[in-house]
């Protein structure tokens, strides 16, 4: 392990040799804890300046099926490479073996996990400095995740259609794990915006102008639709989250992203019985009623908005009951 994992030394002395043996142990190796050590010293410290040689390599540890070892860490770390070559480096091999792995996501959910992980910061590179590079960075980052959302929600959405939901129909374990992975993806957008510290200005990072947000926003759309649709209810919080960070980039298309969420994965899965839910809705429908006032002048979007409270209404929280009845003054 030792020697595996100090190859990359040689790059300044003798960079011929130092490829020969990382492909040796690539080539060789069995135990698995070896494997992962070199993966993560060796492949990720060279993984910025050569990305197609480490290609080759993760490619080729791959497919030996070093994932499969009893260490977990082979796989995962092969997973964190191939995310970091794709979203870093554009190289479409990496991308190629990710959608593989969506369509077997159970077998390979620990490799996707850290895959997904490599997004965080990624998915919001170039708003602010709209820097050329970054923005490639960027475009990356988003189709992967769109792959990620289209992957999770063709599995996910059968279980929402059924009446009652699944019973067996759909394997539960494929379920969990579509679940799981898109909660993960949610993640990445939520930590990477910087809405984890709305109201929070300490930190360097994330969407600070009305601009970045709103065009944030609309390149994630058809995303943050997919996790409306069929997200479970921690997801969801952190969606709803989001959005609060974005309603002043477009007011408008959040509430009715909210209003989706509320009255389609939300109810079906109950989140209107979290305690966290009815807290953050008041909170946002209160924002939208005192600064946004002008989007319920559509009679639509005022049935939409009552329906959304009788929701919360139905599960008996006093909070949206109180602010129900106060619409009328509201809305005046």
């Amino acid at each position: 392990m030792a020697a595996a994992s100090w190859i990359n030394a040689l790059w300044l002395s003798d960079r011929s040799l130092m490829w020969e043996l990382a492909s040796a142990v690539v080539e060789n190796e069995e135990n698995g804890a070896v494997l992962g050590s070199f993966a993560n010293s060796v492949l990720g410290r060279l993984l910025h300046s050569d990305p197609e040689r480490v290609e080759t390599l993760v490619v080729r540890l791959h497919a030996r099926g070093a994932f499969k070892y009893p260490s977990d860490e082979v796989g995962e770390q092969i997973g964190q490479l191939l995310g970091i070559l794709w979203i870093s480096h554009g190289q479409r091999t990496a991308l190629d073996l990710l959608s593989h792995w969506l369509g077997s996501m159970v077998e390979h959910h620990k490799e996707l996990d850290h895959a997904v992980a490599s997004l965080r910061g990624a998915v919001i590179a170039g708003y602010e400095t709209d820097d050329r590079r970054e923005r490639d960075v960027r475009r990356r980052a988003h189709e992967f995740a769109e792959r990620v959302s289209s992957a999770t929600a063709d599995i996910l959405r059968p279980h929402f259609q059924l009446h009652p939901p699944s019973e067996g129909k759909i394997d539960q374990a494929t379920l969990a794990t579509a679940a799981r992975l898109l909660g993960h993806l949610m993640n990445q957008f939520y930590f990477s915006s910087g809405a984890f510290r709305n109201g929070n200005r300490e930190d360097d990072g994330g969407l600070a102008s009305r601009e970045s947000k709103r065009a944030f926003l609309l390149d994630v759309l058809p995303i943050l639709e997919r996790i409306a649709e069929v997200g479970t209810p921690d997801t969801l919080h952190h969606l709803l989250d989001l959005l609060d960070f974005l309603m002043e980039a477009e007011s408008a298309l959040v509430f009715d992203l909210v209003a989706k969420t509320l009255l389609g994965a939300g109810r079906a899965q109950g989140y209107q019985f979290e305690n966290l839910g009815v807290d953050q809705v008041v909170k946002m429908f209160g924002v939208f009623l005192a600064d946004h006032r002008d989007l319920f002048e559509d009679a639509a979007r005022r049935t939409t908005l009552v329906r959304c409270l009788d929701v919360f209404l139905e599960a008996g929280w006093p909070a949206a009951r109180k602010l129900l009845y106060r619409l009328p003054e509201l809305l005046q």
